[in-house]
């Protein structure tokens, strides 16, 4: 459920609130010594232990744990076998989990004022004063009962290796903050990495952004290994290449360091543009606007809005947090309002671009905590009898299976459960043998939604009754096989599982099943809840809040009408939009490399024909025939010279009012390998030269 941007934006958030108040923020970054070989043994048990877990998986554990042996190999030589005392192992599975219960204790013994985070080893601590004196005693006081407790679990802090940043925006100079680690003075650093992200004292990114362009550029060495325009990999697998390699590295945690200045950001656009380039092959004069249409990729800014945006609705699930209430805090209004040159904090950088992306903030379904283990939670009996694929078998094949199998259920009583999504909304309902009950949503509910909703009316409704056995009867695999699933991050599922319900049931001797359903094959229980799910759909739709998941089609949609608006608002003499008058993801046909180089630099209209004087100084090149300035357009649907051979190989492609238009010259139909743009492009000699 948690994350570091959790801790990222919790941090980046207290830094900026101090700013605001003109006080000293003093956050301690710790190292942890071999962190993993350290951890007491006993004390993760006793955690277990406390935790209320019982029966065989603490026994599990500790054979787990307990007797591991290792040897040192040199070269053909080995050293003898030692029994490792402490510790967990790395590598394991368990081993995150269980390392995670040992150090999950030192955030309780820091003072209530002190702001700790906690991710696996990753451990800070954060007090903001205004005087630096008040920093420094409140400070040192947590480091040393923390420094107590680890000690006490055979813990160790490395004082050369824990750092101290000041951050401070106060006028005038400041002394930093003297602060003392198992009697050593802890160094206060300029820049200093957490989690991922490099922080500097000003909270100008300035560092961090630095760090990673310097890390793209090298990942983009390998991309230019394998764009070569004549024999290189094709554009999709290239893209592919540049999103994990450069955009993997550029978007990490970019809701966070998004506070930084627009100047200071497009420094990074550079190192999008050169791998999106390299990847279409598009000559190097390319216009922007046109290099992102092409390859069908949005730009930095807009792909760092949907990240802020989606994680505005992604921090709604936990709203009783500390560290929501703090990002989320609206603090200090008018001074971000009126001093534009501090930056602002997460929560009005995501109010602002819901604003301008013209998104609502509807409710999101928070993820409620169970006081039930997941090892007491009753199985879930979910069947799904044997059938072919349901677009390869008949209706009748299928009912006729379904009836043979629904004998399983014949003692119990059967529920059917359907949703419905349509533009008129979206419903949900629930049948049983004597009676039926239905819901509805919002439109922007997704039809997985509306099935768990279903579902979850159906496990309230059984409440009343007195039968002890009932089949719920689902036509959506995939919410079947999320309540299989116990680590489903979805709330519905959670609430379906681990709020007690089906505990509840189990604890009164009832047994509830799942079974799957064929949809719209003519059986009788799931038609009537198909029809009572679209009655409820064109209902008006409650507030009932959502997951979080269901939002983001939303910000897909917004964010592509604003692309869409930024192409259309471009200047007129824009060659590719006359060819593509549509933005977004991009299909990309297998052709060979050189003929991908050529169509984009054709659709773009910049090539090494047209444009190459931009690169070497020399004036513009005219046509030799018309003496008119070398153009992608003359080439291709003026020059006179060229027009026996355009008559032959666009014949089909000669408009009605006698001109040829690129948008036909240039489509999708006429630049197939060998067609008519090929023909063409081979019998003028120009293929060679573009």
């Amino acid at each position: 459920m948690r994350s570091t941007v959790d801790s990222l934006l919790h941090l980046e958030s207290s830094i900026c609130s101090a700013f605001a108040s003109k006080q000293h923020h003093v956050t301690v970054f710790f190292d942890l010594e071999k962190a993993y070989d350290t951890a007491w043994r006993y004390g993760i048990m006793s955690s277990l232990y406390r935790f209320g877990l019982r029966g065989r998986l603490p026994l599990l554990l500790t054979s787990f744990l307990s007797e591991r042996k290792f040897q040192v190999r040199v070269g053909c030589e080995l050293s003898q076998i030692y029994t490792q005392e402490e510790g967990v192992p790395q590598g394991s599975v368990l081993s995150v989990t269980l390392f995670a219960v040992a150090i999950n204790g030192i955030v309780g013994v820091l003072p209530r004022e002190v702001q700790g985070s906690l991710f696996v080893d990753d451990f800070s601590i954060s007090f903001a004063a205004s005087r630096m004196s008040v920093a420094e005693r409140r400070l040192q006081l947590a480091i040393d009962k923390v420094s107590a407790w680890a000690q006490e679990r055979g813990f160790r802090f490395s004082p050369s290796k824990t750092m101290v940043m000041h951050f401070c925006r106060v006028r005038g100079m400041h002394p930093d903050p003297d602060l003392f680690l198992n009697g050593q003075r802890i160094a206060c650093s300029e820049k200093v990495k957490f989690l991922g992200l490099t922080f500097d004292p000003r909270l100008t990114w300035v560092p961090h952004l630095r760090s990673i362009k310097t890390s793209c550029l090298k990942a983009l060495n390998l991309i230019k290994v394998l764009a070569h325009t004549t024999w290189g990999a094709d554009s999709h697998s290239l893209l592919l290449l540049h999103k994990a390699l450069v955009l993997s590295k550029l978007e990490y945690r970019c809701e966070v360091y998004s506070s930084a200045t627009p100047a200071r950001l497009r420094v990074l656009d550079s190192v999008h543009h050169a791998g999106l380039r390299l990847a279409t092959g598009a000559f190097r004069t390319s216009p922007i606007p046109s290099l992102l249409v092409t390859a069908g990729e949005m730009g930095l800014e807009l792909r760092r809005q949907a990240h802020v945006a989606r994680c505005r609705y992604r921090t709604q699930r936990l709203p009783q947090t500390p560290t929501t209430a703090c990002i989320l805090s609206h603090t200090h209004h008018s001074f971000f309002t009126l001093h534009l040159r501090f930056p602002r904090p997460f929560s009005y950088r995501a109010r602002d671009i819901l604003s301008f992306l013209d998104l609502r903030r509807g409710p999101v379904q928070s993820i409620e905590v169970s006081e039930i283990p997941p090892w007491m939670l009753p199985e879930v009996e979910v069947c799904c009898f044997p059938t072919a694929h349901k677009t390869v078998t008949s209706d009748l094949v299928l009912r006729t299976q379904f009836f043979a199998h629904a004998t399983v259920h014949s003692g119990s009583v059967p529920v059917f459960t359907d949703g419905s999504k349509s533009d008129a909304g979206v419903g949900y309902g629930v049948v049983f043998p004597d009676f039926s009950q239905w819901g509805s949503l919002t439109s922007s509910a997704s039809i997985f939604t509306a099935e768990l909703s279903a579902i979850l009316m159906a496990v309230h409704l059984i409440l009343p009754h007195e039968a002890m056995n009932f089949t719920i009867f689902s036509d959506s695999r995939a919410a079947l096989s999320a309540l299989e699933n116990f680590n489903s991050p979805h709330p519905l599922v959670l609430k379906i599982l681990h709020t007690g319900k089906l505990y509840y049931h189990k604890r009164r001797g009832r047994r509830i099943s799942f079974c799957w359903v064929p949809a719209h094959v003519g059986v009788s229980g799931n038609e009537r809840a198909d029809e009572v799910a679209r009655s409820a759909a064109s209902l008006v739709a409650s507030r009932t809040p959502l997951p979080f998941r269901d939002y983001f089609p939303l910000v897909r949609s917004a964010l592509q009408a604003s692309w869409q608006r930024v192409w259309v608002s471009l200047p007129v003499p824009n060659k590719l939009r006359e060819v593509q008058k549509e933005v977004g993801p991009r299909t990309f046909m297998p052709s060979p490399r050189s003929w991908e180089v050529i169509v984009s630099r054709l659709r773009i209209g910049h090539t090494r024909l047209s444009h190459r004087h931009l690169l070497v100084g020399d004036p513009p090149t005219f046509c030799d025939d018309c003496l008119v300035p070398l153009t992608v357009r003359h080439l291709m649907a003026e020059c006179p010279s060229l027009g026996d051979a355009r008559r032959r190989s666009f014949s089909r492609f000669h408009s009605g009012d006698g001109f040829y238009h690129l948008s036909s010259l240039l489509g999708d139909e006429a630049c197939v390998i060998g067609g008519a743009t090929f023909s063409f492009l081979e019998e003028a000699g120009l293929l060679k030269m573009l």
